[in-house]
């Protein structure tokens, strides 16, 4: 009982903050609609992916996980520019959750 709970709440917990992510992107970055939906859909393959690797998304992940995640979308086939966007997606992600103090991973090119 106590894990099927602790499993809704980090559920409940991933919905809130991706609804915050969407809303500093559109209202904080100005992006476009269609840009606000692929960093979106970049996030879904991350999710998928920490999901099968048993990784929580702001606890357990780390910089290495993310570079196992980027090798993976090379070794499917998906094109280099698609790789480049998905990663942008998901830098900024990793930026946002740095400015709400979810996570300490930095993944800006600087």
């Amino acid at each position: 009982m106590a894990q099927r709970y602790e499993k809704e709440m980090k559920k409940a917990d991933k919905k809130n903050i991706i609804i915050k992510y969407k809303q500093y992107l559109k209202l904080e970055k100005s992006l476009s609609a269609n840009t606000v939906e692929a960093y979106l859909t970049a996030l879904d393959k991350l999710f998928a992916f920490l999901e099968l690797e048993n990784i929580h998304f702001t606890t357990d992940v780390t910089l290495e996980n993310l570079e196992t995640f980027s090798a993976g979308l090379r070794d499917i086939g998906i094109h280099p520019r698609s790789q480049a966007r998905i990663l942008s997606g998901i830098r900024s992600f990793f930026r946002f959750l740095l400015l709400q103090s979810l996570s300490s991973i930095n993944m800006s090119k600087e």
